[in-house]
């Protein structure tokens, strides 16, 4: 679904608002409702969306990869971030499908999930190492 932010603006829905779809009476006729729930891990303030705008030029101007915004949304955040996090912020930067997301923090020796959590972090000492040579098998190119 796209073409909707009129529709956010006009309800001043926030990033990370939980929507539902349900289908209308007639054909091609979809309702579209919002309960002010938030989703925690996809939730964005202006704030970062404003960092994360600003970080979309710089990824425009110098031609980053996913893997390159990925670093950016992860650096300096030694907790770490839920991948459901990384995502969201990762697609304000550039619009990228969860999967390709995943792939990058799987594939690279610079991420790793933090033990007995579900947040990724980012090993600046490690990005010279590059993708994990298990995942290269994998790799279209």
């Amino acid at each position: 679904i796209h073409g909707l932010a009129d529709w956010y603006e006009a309800r001043r829905i926030p990033v990370g608002a939980v929507l539902t779809f349900t289908r209308g009476h007639e054909p091609d006729d979809y309702i579209l409702k919002s309960d002010g729930t938030v989703d925690e891990l996809i939730a964005l303030s202006d704030e970062r969306v404003g960092e994360l705008l600003d970080l979309r030029e710089q990824a425009e101007q110098g031609n980053w990869s996913v893997y390159e915004i990925i670093c950016r949304v992860l650096t300096g955040r030694p907790g770490g971030a839920h991948f459901l996090t990384v995502w969201a912020e990762v697609n304000v930067v550039r619009r990228t499908p969860k999967r390709v997301v995943a792939s990058d923090l799987s594939s690279y020796h610079c991420f790793s999930l933090i033990t007995n959590t579900e947040r990724w972090k980012f090993d600046e000492r490690k990005a010279e190492q590059g993708r994990k040579k298990t995942k290269k098998k994998f790799v279209i190119e």
